[in-house]
């Protein structure tokens, strides 16, 4: 009896390609998002990281793991863009992005002005005239 194997039930594990997680993450994709192109639960994923990755305590974690890597990339892209391709659009966003520059100039003043209360309506001002 005790040679029995054990009918397991249910649906067999979903297997992940973790290239086009890794891929689609990097691009900025969320774990919803991931799933769905998998064509999966967002829960099915999740726990698939848990089974076959447990180095990574949660997805979230993953997820931005894969996402610094997408973002690394993209910056250095940008930075080659405007410094080696000299584009004076990706220059200026850089700058306003990485480095503060703004379009605007702030003018600060110490004068103050005072307003005088002006009544500009008419009818109140024949009632007042003929008191």
């Amino acid at each position: 009896m005790g040679d029995k194997k054990k009918n397991k039930t249910g649906r067999p594990p979903f297997t992940v390609n973790w290239t086009r997680v890794d891929e689609l993450l990097k691009y900025g994709a969320n774990g919803v998002q991931v799933a769905a192109s998998l064509g999966i639960h967002y829960d099915t994923l999740v726990n698939a990281l848990h089974r076959e990755k447990p180095d990574y305590p949660t997805f979230s974690a993953y997820i931005q793991e894969k996402r610094s890597i997408g973002d690394a990339l993209l910056l250095e892209s940008m930075y080659k863009n405007a410094v080696e391709n000299e584009d004076k659009t990706m220059q200026v966003w850089l700058s306003k992005n990485r480095l503060g520059y703004t379009d605007k100039q702030e003018v600060k003043s110490e004068n103050t002005v005072k307003f005088r209360e002006i009544n500009i309506n008419p009818a109140s001002s024949k009632n007042e005239s003929n008191d």
